[in-house]
């Protein structure tokens, strides 16, 4: 089994460091891995695939289901996210 290369070894800056360790252990399961919820293919597949549970259509409602999920990010649209973080 590889062995995971530290962040200090990545050659990265400081703040790069600093951004990706507050992913990596202060978000989601806090032991050096990412668990990223995908929301950004309902603009691949469209509208059918929401049928079955169409509260999942919602952005909010999927926003707090990661959080809930302790999920470290959610991958969404660029207009989604600027509706929810600026």
């Amino acid at each position: 089994m590889q062995k995971r290369a530290a962040l200090s070894e990545l050659g990265l800056s400081a703040g790069k460091k600093a951004r990706l360790h507050r992913i990596l252990f202060d978000h989601g399961l806090r032991n050096g891995t990412a668990l990223f919820l995908p929301y950004d293919q309902g603009l691949e597949h469209g509208p059918r695939d929401f049928f079955a549970n169409p509260v999942a259509s919602d952005p909010a409602y999927v926003m707090k289901l990661a959080i809930a999920g302790e999920f470290n990010g959610v991958a969404i649209q660029i207009g989604l996210a600027e509706k929810f973080f600026w």
